[in-house]
């Protein structure tokens, strides 16, 4: 380290100065067997201890220890800047691959404006954005050896891989003679994941349903994912706790009619090609099977 010919570095009057006019501090040193000198002894231990043991045995201990540290670290924030009038701020979240941090943000004085006005952010979106960069940019690789947007194309294509096997074998329970498979399966074959309207087109119409989507994670595209969602849903896809399932009769009658009933109250849209699908069939149906079905019907 460069000292600038001061053996205990530049800035060591400033540092020294700032250390005497700390009065908490000052306190502590004055008086070393006081209740106050003993936590700040004990909690620089447990600091001491965590750092060099590494890696924290439990997960849940881990967990706790970000909670109660970062509990501190924002309410000295607040009271450095109630004292001193200074704008302070900071955040705190994953950044590996199967971390649980949930991450938070604190911002004293105008902090929120700033963001937004100079990133378009607020401290929430600050944060999210901050957790996905150093996840993809510092341990994108650890324990999968590919980036995220590689795990987002393999998400992708293994959800409509297992979208066509449940379909394909839907069928051929409902099947007795098994060589009209083939032909089932070429009328659906441009069946495609949908997420707009996944429960209209794929569950209501084909009684499958994708069970285990990670919790606090949006239905989405996996493309338009946060990186420490995207690696969450690949690990649960691959672990086979998110997955697709056949709905049983009853189960399927069941969330058919409750689909059928949030359509009706406008909770749930169909779109607009799907309706004029609908709209069709009805009129065939109708038809007696004379001129007009016939031409609508070499018309499809």
């Amino acid at each position: 380290m460069a000292t600038c010919g001061n053996p205990f570095g530049k800035n060591f009057g400033g540092q020294h100065q700032a250390l005497m006019e700390d009065e908490e501090l000052q306190d502590i040193l004055q008086n070393p067997n006081s209740p106050k000198a003993q936590e700040a002894i004990r909690e620089l231990t447990e600091y001491q201890e965590a750092k060099f043991r590494g890696t924290r045995a439990s997960v849940k201990a881990n967990d706790n220890d970000i909670i109660k540290t970062w509990g501190k670290i924002a309410n000295t924030s607040q009271s450095l800047s109630h004292r001193t009038s200074a704008a302070t701020f900071g955040f705190v979240c994953s950044s590996k691959p199967g971390q649980n941090v949930t991450h938070q943000f604190f911002g004293n004085g105008p902090i929120e404006t700033f963001l937004m006005s100079k990133f378009g952010m607020t401290g929430e979106d600050f944060v999210e954005s901050a957790e996905s960069y150093l996840i993809y940019t510092s341990s994108r690789r650890v324990a999968t050896g590919m980036g995220v947007k590689k795990m987002q194309k393999e998400i992708v294509q293994l959800i409509s891989q297992g979208l066509h096997m449940c379909h394909i074998f839907s069928i051929y329970l409902l099947n007795s003679d098994i060589s009209t498979l083939p032909d089932e399966v070429t009328k659906n074959k441009k069946l495609s994941m949908e997420y707009d309207h996944y429960k209209v087109l794929l569950v209501k119409e084909y009684g499958i349903h994708l069970v285990g989507w990670p919790q606090g994670i949006h239905f989405l595209n996996p493309h338009k994912l946060h990186a420490s969602n995207v690696i969450k849903l690949y690990n649960d896809i691959h672990q086979k706790i998110c997955r697709w399932k056949k709905l049983d009769g009853r189960e399927f009658h069941e969330v058919k009619k409750e689909i059928e009933l949030k359509l009706k109250r406008g909770e749930l849209t169909e779109p607009e090609r799907h309706r004029q699908g609908q709209k069709r069939q009805a009129e065939d149906n109708s038809d007696d099977g004379g001129g007009k079905n016939v031409n609508r019907g070499q018309r499809q």
